[in-house]
């Protein structure tokens, strides 16, 4: 599953499988807010001064990519079933092949290394056109993720981005809730959720699925406004 945002187009879209899925403009080429100094997080939302409760994954996960571009619709077909451990504004990946330990590592040379929380559970298995990398994550719906701290490197300073995850949806986990005007949303990758709007504590960014397992993402520009889009 894909999203990206373009802020030259002021459009969101969405991906299942390479596919196309759903096209959105936010309606006013709006600014991510890339100064947000919170959490950075797979699995899970987490940030401070907030009384909203973190949500959580349930599922396998596996190959995760934040990117500081738009990735074109030709190249989210071409890449969608490959692992890419570096390119052209690649922020982040992180490939889950250690199958033990409690490190997430990144191929970015110098990027944010990921640490695994509250024990989720290596598992072998999950690209099946690539039988050398045979692991993944499972994350059991209540209280693991991994966690990458504030990361100021997985910001999205362009104002653009792609997030882009390997999912196998086992369960219905945990929403929470990006802000006033957001959705609610089981995450797969994000970067904050709803809080009170001060200045760097917005939403950079949030892709996860609902409650009837459509993809849905949001972000906050830096006034607060939220400008979310859900799949079809």
């Amino acid at each position: 599953v894909a999203a990206t945002y373009n802020t030259t187009t002021d459009e969101w879209k969405l991906y299942i499988n390479g596919v196309l899925n759903t096209t959105l403009a936010a309606g006013g080429n709006f600014t991510p807010q890339s100064a947000s100094n919170v959490n950075a997080c797979i699995g899970s939302t987490l940030n401070t001064g907030t009384s909203i409760r973190p949500g959580f994954f349930n599922g396998r996960m596996d190959e995760v990519r934040i990117w500081n571009i738009v990735r074109t619709d030709a190249e989210i077909l071409a890449n969608y079933n490959s692992q890419l451990i570096s390119g052209t504004g690649l922020a982040g990946r992180w490939g889950l092949n250690e199958g033990s330990g409690t490190s997430a590592a990144n191929s970015v040379a110098g990027g944010a290394l990921g640490t695994l929380a509250r024990n989720p559970l290596w598992v072998t298995g999950f690209n099946q056109t690539d039988p050398t990398t045979n692991s993944s994550l499972d994350f059991n719906g209540t209280e693991d993720y991994i966690t990458f701290g504030a990361a100021p490197g997985l910001n999205t300073a362009s104002g653009t981005f792609t997030v882009e995850a390997w999912i196998k949806i086992e369960g219905n986990g945990i929403a929470t809730s990006t802000g006033t005007g957001g959705i609610s949303g089981i995450p797969i990758v994000a970067k904050g959720r709803s809080e009170s709007d001060a200045a760097g504590r917005n939403v950079n960014y949030f892709l996860g699925i609902n409650a009837s397992n459509i993809l849905v993402a949001d972000f906050e520009e830096s006034g607060g406004a939220n400008h979310p889009v859900t799949g079809t």
